[in-house]
């Protein structure tokens, strides 16, 4: 890595490169035990560059043990399992809410250990969580982390979308439209909905798909369920 010169004279760390974060995130997904005394070799500010990069992901990340011992996750992990809609901690431990489900979650969790990935439904299946192991099984009986993976909270987010709006130059009507397609809504149910005229929604769906270049609402549609899931910071605002 480059060191540069600061104008006093002194060394100052070279600023972080997509490939330094990468290191670093993929550090901090894998557990590695170092000797008591041993400093980390990456500088402090791509590790935080990297925890920063989790918390701006939309989707949950949470690490656990083979067991469901909770070490470490991002926000939307957190909030996930405080809502209790279908895992929940306690005492420490990522369980089901549905005691039913505990054994698939735990069966998950086995082969996690044993070095191969699943998918397991909670909530009633309500909620899809993949299980991924974080490295093989290591000889001697290292614990294997795990990586459980949630989905996003919601498909359409509102900063997100707002951020799509102003790229597109498209007006706040129209964003109102075209989050209530999201939704799953046609053009009467969003004339209801925003108590306009359903010829207004189908002129402003006319606007979006030429201001995107979409053919049509499904396409529109697809274009934001396919957008970066960056998550909010909290208590921000969409953006305009």
């Amino acid at each position: 890595m480059e060191i540069s010169q600061s104008p006093a004279g002194r060394p100052s760390e070279a600023p972080p490169s997509p490939a330094d974060l990468s290191a670093a995130l993929t550090r901090l997904l894998t557990p590695q035990d170092l000797p008591l005394g041993e400093a980390s070799p990456h500088p402090h500010w791509v590790l935080d560059g990297a925890r920063e990069l989790l918390e701006l992901v939309a989707h949950g990340l949470a690490i656990v043990t083979a067991e469901g011992r909770w070490i470490q996750g991002n926000r939307t992990a957190r909030d996930s399992l405080a809502s209790g809609t279908a895992l929940r901690m306690v005492h420490g431990t990522v369980e089901p809410v549905r005691t039913q489900e505990g054994p698939a979650f735990r069966m998950a969790l086995r082969q996690a250990n044993a070095g191969r990935r699943s998918l397991v439904a909670l909530g009633g299946g309500s909620l899809h969580v993949a299980v991924v192991p974080l490295r093989p099984e290591a000889a001697g009986g290292d614990a294997v982390a795990v990586a459980l993976l949630f989905p996003r909270a919601r498909p359409c987010d509102p900063a997100m979308l707002s951020l799509f709006a102003r790229a597109h130059g498209i007006t706040p009507c129209e964003e109102q439209v075209l989050s209530a397609l999201c939704q799953g809504l046609n053009a009467p149910e969003v004339a209801r909905q925003l108590q306009v005229a359903v010829s207004t929604v189908r002129t402003h769906i006319r606007n979006l798909c030429a201001k995107t270049g979409a053919k049509g609402v499904r396409q529109l549609v697809q274009q934001i369920l396919t957008l970066p899931p960056a998550s909010p910071q909290p208590g921000q605002d969409p953006v305009h």
